[in-house]
Formats: structure tokens, C-alpha cells, sequence
């Protein structure tokens, strides 16, 4: 029961404390150029891609745990396994492509992959949210029970579009607003500290919001931290410009090396198991 306890706890830290950092460097860092040069490809390979993926992983899981000769009647999978199993397998890691492809020999080439794995990771993240909180709902029961419908479908597809809408909202108007007060008060410029805190608190303001309407605060986070990075940015003085980029990259970079020593020690909680 103690062992239960501390995993769901430890699962919450993740998710308020560890992932934001990751997600708001990498949109305050991205470089915007090359992101927006090859926005085509990105959004092909990173929604188009990972719809695609997710189309033919949760087809496939569902059929297969359907032959009576492979699985037993208590091992079959429900439709909402197969869904969030996709929704996992989905996202892919882009990190060994990126380490092959150079951005100084192929930076084309890095970009589409840098690009579409955050995309990637957005429409993953929020495809899980929304079948998760489709099949909480009530009136789930029928579409659970009987298997894939067209209206259950349409249903999680608007689902899809209403959080995806409402989470890039929250982080462009939040971000869009920190440019206007930097903007129009040029009495923060003479306090790089304040507005170092200010950025800092902003996109974690946007991800805390987006949550607490049971939007994407990944995505609200990611957003927010692009928006800033090309309006709240030119309105920084420069020490605080030199300063927001260095500090933000290194909290990604450390959450980043906490993400896999929180798998490992993961992996060796259930080892135990």
C-alpha cells in the first residue's frame, strides 16, 4: 500500500515540477527561423505522422487482442487500452536521429527533426488527455462497451480541437501580455532580476491556468515560451536577454538529466515487483 502511495506521488512531482522546465526551454529557445522555414514538413511528420501512427497502432492492438487463440478473456484489451497504449507508441524519441544527423553538416534535415519531435510530443500529449478524459465521462460506458463508433470518433475529435484550441490560447495571450508590459513600462528594464522572475513565473503561470481548466498546460507552457522568445524578448534589455536564454537552457538541460534518473529508479522500483 506504502509502495503505491509513494509511485503516485512521486508521478505528480513529475508532471508539476520536472516536465514545464523541459517544455518551456524548448519553446523559448527554439530556434524560429529554421522551425518556421520547415513548418510544412514539422506539421506533416509531427500531427499528420503521429495521427497516422496512432490510427494504425490502436486498429491494430484492438484487432489482435480480439483472436481468442492469442489472449485470454481476461488478458483482452479494452478499446480505451489500445487507445492510450497508441498514445504512448506514438510519441517517438527523436534524441538517437538527432545525435546522427549534425545541425552544422545536415541543419535542414536537424530542423525537421527537432520540430517534429516537439510537435510530436504535443499531439501525443494531447491525444492522451483527450481519450483520457472522454472515457471518464458517463456517457463513455456505451462507446466502451460495444468498441469504435463513428460517433464516438467524432465526439473525442472535437475533444481534440476544443483542447488544443484553448491550450495554445491561454500561452500565446499570457505570453502576448508580458510583451505589452515590457512594452509600455521601460522601468523593468533597469531590473534584469525582476525581469528574469517575471518571464520565469509567466510560463509557469500559463501551465498552471491551462491545468486548472483541465486544458494542456504542456502545451499552453510550450506556446507561451515561443511567444516570448519573439515578442517579450525584443522588449528585454540585453542583460536580461543573455540571461533568460542561459538560465531557462539550463534548467531544461538539468530536468532533463532528472527525467532519467527518475526512469531508472522507476525501473527499478518494479524490478522488485
Amino acid at each position: 500500500m506504502s509502495h503505491n502511495y509513494k509511485f503516485e506521488f512521486d508521478y505528480e512531482i513529475f508532471f508539476t515540477a520536472i516536465l514545464p522546465p523541459i517544455i518551456f526551454a524548448a519553446g523559448y529557445t527554439l530556434k524560429k527561423r529554421e522551425f518556421f522555414d520547415n513548418f510544412r514538413y514539422i506539421v506533416v511528420f509531427g500531427v499528420l505522422g503521429t495521427l497516422l501512427a496512432f490510427s494504425v497502432i490502436s486498429s491494430s492492438a484492438y484487432l489482435l487482442s480480439r483472436f481468442d487463440s492469442l489472449l485470454d478473456e481476461s488478458e483482452k484489451l479494452s478499446v480505451s487500452d489500445c487507445m492510450l497504449l497508441a498514445c504512448i507508441l506514438s510519441s517517438t524519441d527523436t534524441v538517437a536521429a538527432l545525435t546522427l544527423v549534425k545541425a552544422d553538416q545536415f541543419p535542414k534535415l536537424n530542423s525537421i527533426l527537432f520540430g517534429e519531435g516537439i510537435v510530436n510530443d504535443a499531439v501525443s500529449i494531447l491525444l492522451f488527455r483527450t481519450i483520457k478524459t472522454f472515457f471518464l465521462k458517463g456517457d463513455a460506458e456505451e462507446g466502451h462497451a460495444a468498441g469504435f463508433s463513428f460517433g464516438m470518433v467524432l465526439s473525442m475529435s472535437w475533444d481534440f480541437i476544443v483542447l488544443s484550441f484553448f491550450s495554445l490560447l491561454i500561452g500565446i495571450s499570457l505570453g502576448l501580455l508580458l510583451s505589452l508590459v515590457f512594452k509600455n513600462i521601460q522601468a523593468f528594464s533597469e531590473k534584469p532580476k525582476l525581469e528574469t522572475c517575471m518571464v520565469l513565473l509567466t510560463g509557469y503561470m500559463s501551465y498552471l491556468i491551462a491545468e486548472y481548466f483541465h486544458f494542456s498546460g504542456i502545451i499552453s507552457m510550450f506556446s507561451c515560451g515561443l511567444v516570448m522568445s519573439h515578442y517579450t524578448m525584443q522588449n528585454l534589455s540585453e542583460e536580461s536577454q543573455k540571461g533568460t536564454v542561459l538560465i531557462f537552457d539550463a534548467f531544461g538541460y538539468l530536468a532533463e538529466t532528472f527525467v532519467f534518473i527518475y526512469l531508472g529508479t522507476i525501473t527499478r522500483y518494479f524490478s522488485n515487483f
